[in-house]
Order: structure tokens, then sequence, then C-alpha cells
């Protein structure tokens, strides 16, 4: 089975972009409860030291869009690149 590459890419990159607007939302919202949940997933104590830096803003937001957009994009092409020429 081989993968369309563009399309496996471009939908992989719109559901992480999708995946990081919802915690961008969340930080909005929620910034302690969202540190706390960051902390606990990178096994540290708290993260409270942080709380000053933690800016959400439009801007960080459409800024982060289009990075996660157009790093996982790579990322998988060049994994279902690499998956169609192991399949030869």
């Amino acid at each position: 089975m081989k993968f369309c590459v563009n399309k496996f890419a471009f939908s992989a990159s719109l559901s992480m972009a999708f995946v990081y607007f919802l915690m961008a939302l969340y930080t909005w919202f929620w910034p302690a409860s969202s540190l706390k949940l960051s902390a606990s997933y990178m096994l540290m104590s708290n993260l409270n030291m942080f709380a000053p830096l933690l800016d959400v803003s439009i801007m960080n937001v459409v800024s982060g869009l289009v990075q996660t957009f157009i790093f996982t994009y790579i990322w998988t092409f060049g994994f279902a690149w690499l998956y169609n020429r192991m399949e030869k």
C-alpha cells in the first residue's frame, strides 16, 4: 500500500494545526491549569517560574499555527516518501 504523499502530509499538518489551536485556546483561557498540565507531562513539579513569560496573543497563535503546519508537513512528507521508497 502506497501513501499519496501530498495528501498524507497535508492531512497530518491540518490535524496538528487544529490540535495546536485547541491547546492555544486552552492556554489562553486557563493559563494556570495549562502550566500544571505541561509540568505533569514534562515530569516537573511546577512551571510557575515561567508564568510571567506566558503570553498568548493573536500573533503568537498565528505564528505557531504556521510553524506547526510547515514542520508537520515536512516531516510527514519525508516519512511518506521514505515509506513509499521502501515499498518498491
